[in-house]
Parts: structure tokens; sequence; C-alpha cells
């Protein structure tokens, strides 16, 4: 909040606000543990030193080499906070860091810290601007934004691709997770694609990753785009694995100075519960025919024989990675392969190793677009066009697991928030393991229960 409000002219604060600025800090869940307890093992491979998604179901703390890299993303996102209230707010960096690291407590104090201009109410604040000022509500705002994305004729087509990446239609499940599905996206461009009123496509990327197998069926589509219109993909929060796999194909890549992009690595698994059904008197006795036809099963270890199967399996889904992220890029394998390995980058170090072309946000995105297509008057096309709640529910009724909320998620939701915030979370991060994992076994994606505070 303090970063957004830094990058304007003139600050204002309540005299009798609150104000704790106090820096940045990950946390993530282990559940090893967990699982002993409950007689589960947990049965994964990975690609990539960095790759570390894995972790928090098979240890009780980080590797070396996933502190490494997640101290090397704290710093990075650290100093995007330090770099962007210092050049907002016109101070050294030193001045910044010290804000973070003795915050100012009272509204008096941040004043005196020069973290604010003036303490007053908003009437005083607006009053403060003169009367020649028009106010814009938020309302208006809002009113002339949606007329922006309802023009005919010409349009730049800008498509959202927010939450993990699986197999199947678009969704949300019952614990507010969003789902890519690949059949929804791969549908969506196939659509504008054709649509000779599309001059360029914007693909809006808000993703930790997910499925490998959903992610390539994206990422081809997006090539078979590419070469009939422009493609320009502008990344949010996250495009990090599979969410940089839909991304990597484009013609020019945005992103946010702290976005979590790259992770280009692959890990898979499974959980076996042959523990749990013995606990519940449950005995079982399989039988199989084919060295390897328990290799996926949930009521089994890999031996040793599977799972070095399954490591090359998932070694040749990291070798397509790298490569098709190589040609995508215009870099060589092992120069992408350097920067692989499953290390997580924000943007500004993507950028320093060419994953990504450009910092900047999703206007700048379609200004490239427009750009790229050579026209100057377009209107903007929103995909998926935002529905009220009586559409999104006749639409459920009449297609379950459609784009939409799910009717499951609307039931659930109301009991699920009465659960302990730890005990969501690790339903939730389980709950998108499972379904990314649902397709074949390959998952591109950063550990979901990462929190940054």
């Amino acid at each position: 909040d303090y970063l957004l409000a830094s990058s304007c002219e003139t600050v204002h604060m309540a005299p009798a606000g609150a104000i704790l600025v106090t820096g940045l800090a990950t946390t993530r869940m282990y559940y090893a543990e967990t699982f002993e307890r409950y007689g589960v093992s947990a049965n994964f491979e990975h690609v990539g030193d960095f790759k570390s998604a894995v972790e928090p179901y098979e240890r009780t703390g980080p590797s070396v080499a996933a502190q490494q890299a997640n101290d090397t993303l704290l710093d990075g996102l650290y100093g995007v906070l330090i770099d962007g209230i210092s050049a907002g707010r016109k101070v050294e960096p030193d001045v910044a860091r010290g804000w973070l690291n003795d915050p100012p407590i009272t509204p008096e104090d941040a004043l005196q810290a020069g973290m604010v201009d003036h303490l007053s109410y908003s009437d005083e604040a607006r009053s403060s601007v003169g009367e020649d000022i028009k106010f814009l509500s938020e309302k208006d705002w809002m009113r002339d934004r949606r007329q922006a994305w309802k023009g005919k004729g010409t349009r730049i087509a800008v498509i959202y691709a927010d939450g993990a990446i699986v197999d199947g239609r678009s969704n949300q499940d019952m614990f507010g997770s969003r789902y890519i599905g690949h059949q929804t996206v791969v549908s969506q461009l196939r659509k504008v694609r054709k649509d000779e009123d599309v001059a360029a496509v914007v693909l809006r990327v808000n993703s930790p990753g997910g499925s490998g197998s959903a992610s390539d069926a994206i990422w081809r589509e997006v090539v078979l785009t590419r070469d009939e219109k422009p493609v320009v993909v502008s990344m949010g929060d996250y495009a990090a694995s599979g969410g940089y796999y839909i991304s990597m194909a484009a013609n020019h890549i945005f992103a946010e100075p702290g976005t979590l992009t790259g992770s280009i690595g692959v890990f898979g698994g499974k959980m076996n519960l042959a523990g749990v059904y013995e606990d519940f008197g449950v005995h079982l006795h399989t039988d199989q025919r084919g060295k390897y036809a328990n290799l996926l099963s949930g009521t089994s270890d890999f031996n040793d024989d599977e799972r070095v199967k399954f490591k090359g399996f998932l070694a040749g889904f990291y070798d397509i990675f790298v490569t098709k992220a190589a040609e995508g890029r215009n870099m060589d394998f092992d120069a992408v392969h350097a920067v692989a390995q499953g290390r997580v980058w924000t943007g500004t170090q993507a950028l320093e190793h060419g994953l990504v072309d450009e910092l900047g946000g999703l206007d700048m995105a379609v200004d490239k677009a427009a750009a790229l297509a050579n026209v100057d008057e377009y209107a903007l096309q929103r995909i998926p066009e935002r529905k009220g709640l009586v559409d999104q529910i006749m639409e459920e009724l009449s297609n379950p697991g459609g784009d939409e909320d799910s009717m499951e998620s609307r039931l659930f939701a109301p009991a699920l928030a009465e659960l302990p915030l730890p005990a969501r979370v690790s339903l939730g991060s389980l709950e998108r393991l499972d379904r990314v994992l649902s397709g074949n076994g390959v998952a591109a994606m950063i550990p979901g229960d990462l929190q940054l505070d």
C-alpha cells in the first residue's frame, strides 16, 4: 500500500491513521511430519537443482538450494520495494531502507521522517488542491473504462489466464482458487485467431504454473496464433513455470518488476495413501502384469526401477521445456538451462537474464500489440467477459464445470471460511496439487502455498 502511495506527487495521511511499513517476509509450509503421522508417504522427483516445489511434501524445512533461491528472490523483491519507494519519494535508497528497518509508528513520526507530506482528513486533502480540480469518482472511472472495452470494428483481444493450469475447462474450486483450463484457453485463442476484426492478442498471464501437458497445449495454440497475428504477453503477479511455458512463444513479453517468473523446471510423483487405508481397517492386495503397471499407483511407493523410469520421463519433459524456451527467446539451450533448473526470478531479474523483453504493465502490452499490428485506432475486447451472478449461476446449471465459479465453490465456501487459515491454505495447496497432477503426473509449478507478506 505504501509503495502505491509513494508513487504520487503528494501523500496525505489521516491524523489518527496507522502506518507500519516493515519490509517483506516469505512463509512456506512443510507437511512431511503431518503425512508421517497419518501414514502417507510422498513419492516425488524433480528436474532442476532449484525446483523446490516438491519439498513441502517431503521435508520439514528447505534444502540448501531452495533456501539460496528464496534468498535471491526475496532480495530481488525487497530491492523492487526500496527502489520504488525511494524513486517515488525522491530520497536516497538508504533513506527508504531506514524507514523499513526502523519504521515510524505514529502519523507524526511518519511526517517528521518524510514518509508523508501532510496529516489531514479527506475533506482537507480535497480542499488543499484547489477548487479548479475535478475529482473523478471510482464509479465514473469504471464506467469510462468499460466503454473503452465495448467498441466495434478493429479490436485488440485481451485474454485473461488467471490461476493454476490444469487439463480441461477453466473454473474455480471450493477454496477460491482459480484454474486455467487448457480447453478453455485453446478455444479462446482459436476464436480470436479466426476473427478478422481482431488485429492482435494480449495474453494476460497470472499463474504459478500447473500441468505440463495442459501448458504445452496452450503453448501450441499461442504459436499458431502468433503465426497469423501478433501475440504479446503481459505478466501479473506470477508467470512462473507453466505460466512461463504458455508465455515464452509470444512476440513480446512484459513483466512487472516484482513479477515472479521463470521457474523453468518440472516435478511429478504421487502420494502413497496405503497407511491411511490401513488405519481404517482396509487391507490392500495388488496383482500386476507388466513391470511398471503399478508406477502411478496411489497405494505403493516407487521402487528403484520405477523411480529411475519416472525421473527419465520428467527429464524428457524438462528438455522440451528448455528447448522451446530457447527457441522463443532466441537463445541457445545452455544459456536458458543456466537460468532455468526451477529457479524463480523477479521481473527485473528475468529481464537481465533475457527471459522477458520489457518491464511494464497491461497498458504498455496493449500499446505494443497495436504497434506490432500497425493499427492506430482500435477497441479492446476482454476475454472472458465479466458476467453477473445470475448469468454465472445459469451458465453453471447448463454447463457444469464451465468457465465460471463452480456451484461446489458457492456451496462450500462459507463452511471453509470458518476453518483456521493454516488449514485452508494446506487444503487448498493439496487440492491444487491433486488437480495439477491428475493428467499425466508432470507439473511445472512453483510451491502453491508460498506466502509473501
